[in-house]
């Protein structure tokens, strides 16, 4: 099909489908929602967000999805049978000779429901509907903060800008802490198995480092990179290494003091890849070093109850371990802290690298992880 005829295509199915009584949506070749129905977000309230089918879709489903429309291949139709539920969703590629076609997405009532509150679903269950009952609140102020912002009257009202600027950090905050609950849910209770590529190690922290140092740049924290000029190859999931690479840098950032600055390292031995990362910040209390790690664990240096939800550093040990990778932290008061993790570097010969985010990936997707985890500690794009 060539683009003028795509367009059409795609222009005649939103409009067949934008009033329908059927829950219909549409997504891009990453599974991002370009837009869904009434009578698809009143049942799936999710589909209001960017990522919206990664909350409707239980983890296994996504998995495999990605992993398909990753490998390039011809695109094929998918039917999901959701957990304690009726309901099936369906995906039909809009192209089904391109592999980077949109997909039409169709959800309606099937047979009988599936799973019981003992069987490894009902963890499932409690995120996707915590994801709809919290997550989509959230997209609903986001959505109302745009219209908000592009309003002239703002636009010389400094006042009402810094208004508009709090209810989003703050937003911003509700949808770290969801993230990071759902993550960390899903990793006690249900389980997870890493969803493995090989990937360039060091691509991937030359991409993340470039943005990330950008968004650090807002505090006035510079973060510097040192990486060997050649691939480090380990087998990762690299979306969940990203993820607790940003909780490393947004404790940096967030326990700061004058002069602090992050340098990220990456040096290999034979069968180890070892990232260190450094900052000049606070520093942890030497009687506080063996809590780091604790879930719902957190430090106000200025004496309040809680410097957050206290599940980053968490998670960011369980993402490494559960990759065969080891952790060590060193910190002093009043000096700084520095992290040292390792991963296996792979052995498969020849390899099939997956291609990382790019720096604006991260910097122009408004809800990236880059935006959401970093949002403790510095501002988020303007609403």
């Amino acid at each position: 099909m060539n683009k003028e005829d795509y367009s059409i295509t795609v222009q005649f199915l939103f409009r067949l489908y934008q009033k329908t009584a059927l829950a219909a949506a549409m997504v891009n070749s990453e599974l991002h929602v370009l837009w869904a129905n009434e009578a698809a977000t009143a049942i799936h309230p999710a589909l209001k967000l960017p990522d919206g089918l990664f909350l409707v879709l239980p983890e296994p489903y996504t998995q495999t999805l990605t992993q398909q429309i990753q490998k390039k291949e011809k695109p094929r139709s998918w039917d999901f049978v959701l957990p304690f539920t009726k309901r099936t969703v369906s995906l039909l590629p809009i192209d089904s000779e391109n592999a980077d076609t949109d997909y039409l997405v169709f959800s309606f009532e099937s047979g009988e429901a599936h799973g019981t509150p003992l069987q490894p679903e009902g963890s499932e269950l409690l995120i996707t509907s915590f994801n709809d009952q919290f997550r989509s609140p959230l997209a609903s102020i986001f959505s109302t903060l745009s219209v908000l912002r592009s309003n002239p009257a703002i636009f010389n009202n400094s006042e009402l800008e810094s208004y508009l600027q709090n209810i989003s950090e703050n937003s911003y905050l509700m949808l770290r802490n969801a993230m990071n609950i759902t993550e960390y849910i899903r990793q006690n209770t249900a389980g997870r198995i890493p969803n493995r590529a090989t990937v360039d190690l060091t691509g991937l922290l030359k991409n993340l480092c470039e943005a990330a140092s950008i968004v650090c740049g807002r505090v006035q924290i510079p973060l510097q990179y040192d990486l060997p000029a050649g691939p480090v190859l380990v087998s990762c999931d690299q979306h969940r290494i990203v993820g607790a690479l940003l909780q490393l840098i947004s404790n940096s950032c967030k326990f700061s003091q004058e002069g602090n600055r992050i340098v990220l390292t990456l040096r290999e031995t034979k069968e180890q890849a070892m990232v260190t990362l450094r900052d000049q910040g606070l520093g942890i209390p030497s009687h506080l070093l063996e809590k780091v790690f604790d879930p719902y664990f957190s430090r106000d240096p200025m004496g309040a109850p809680s410097a957050g939800l206290g599940l980053g550093m968490t998670l960011f040990k369980q993402v490494i371990e559960e990759h065969g990778g080891t952790v060590a932290l060193s910190s002093q008061e009043d000096v700084g802290t520095t992290v040292v993790f390792t991963l296996p570097k792979t052995q498969n010969e020849p390899p099939v690298l997956s291609a990382p985010p790019t720096p604006a990936d991260y910097l122009y997707d408004r809800f990236s992880p880059l935006h959401v985890l970093l949002s403790d500690s510095c501002p988020p794009p303007n609403p």
